[in-house]
């Protein structure tokens, strides 16, 4: 094995480049967006009065972790610059893969475990082929969903509900109750938000792809605006059923987005990543707390 300065890592062609850091590497794993969606299955339990469901927190960080360890694996084959996400990637391939299939493993054994996981699996699965395979024809062309106007945002915001709540939601007999869907829309709008600061990362990627994302279609400004939007949105519906969650992560989400820039992204984009976490740690806060 070569020896490098500390810090460093080398590539195929030689040159060293810095070494991510630990929390980098979190982002880049897709650990912490994982951690989001186990995050938001806690947050449900809370909201909806149940009891920390576990195995449905692992399943959450599961398949959400290997989806999108499997969209970056099956994208562009450029390495990118040295030091970049693409380039770490490209040399780190077959290990991803590897934590990729652990997580899928993950998610086979919570399903066995918890019947309602194993059809948010199927329908997860569902919605990735269809979000990803080109099966539309449109403008003289097939494309994939994710390509059509403004569909990125509420597609993706929908597989989350679909891993991270309704495991939770079906698993308790809790799907009549208005609390559920009260929670359920406040997550959708919120959580939109998340997606269209990931949509402000990949402009670029998207128009060249042929993908219409809020921020293609309105420009960069505007989509920050919508975002703003969703995100009182969001805050007003979660007062019918957990209005210090909306306010944290309502307000949260929308900082970041006021902060995003693409010469802030890096930096910003393990608390992007991460921002579901704050809605677990608000829904914890004992009900009445601070007047709310």
């Amino acid at each position: 094995m070569p020896l490098l300065p500390r810090g460093s890592s080398t590539t195929l062609d030689g040159p060293a480049s810095p070494r991510p850091s630990a929390l980098t590497l979190l982002t880049w794993t897709n650990v912490l967006m994982g951690l989001s969606a186990a995050s938001a299955t806690f947050a449900t339990c809370q909201v909806l009065g149940e009891e920390a469901d576990f195995i449905a927190a692992a399943f959450a960080f599961a398949i959400i972790t290997a989806t999108y360890t499997r969209d970056r694996l099956t994208g562009p084959d450029s390495e990118g610059a040295p030091g970049s996400r693409e380039a770490w990637m490209a040399r780190h391939h077959q290990a991803m893969r590897t934590w990729m299939g652990l997580c899928v493993l993950l998610a086979l054994v919570t399903a066995v475990l918890r019947p309602w996981c194993a059809l948010a699996l199927v329908l997860a699965w569902i919605s990735a082929r269809l979000y990803a395979k080109p099966w539309i024809s449109a403008r003289g062309r097939r494309e994939a969903l994710r390509q059509l106007p403004g569909m990125k945002v509420p597609y993706v915001v929908a597989v989350w509900v679909t891993v991270a709540i309704l495991p939770v939601a079906a698993g308790n007999n809790l799907l009549t109750l208005a609390s559920t869907w009260w929670w359920t829309l406040s997550v959708l709008l919120i959580g939109s938000v998340e997606v269209i600061n990931n949509d402000l990362r990949d402009v670029g990627a998207d128009r060249l792809d042929g993908t219409r994302s809020l921020p293609v279609l309105l420009g960069v400004a505007r989509a920050k605006r919508l975002g703003y939007a969703l995100a009182v949105l969001g805050l007003l519906v979660s007062t019918a059923v957990a209005p210090l969650v909306g306010l944290v992560w309502g307000g949260y989400a929308a900082a970041l987005l006021a902060c995003h820039s693409p010469e802030r992204d890096a930096r910003l984009r393990p608390w992007i990543e991460s921002q579901v976490t704050v809605a677990a740690l608000a829904a914890a806060v004992p009900a009445g707390a601070f007047g709310l």
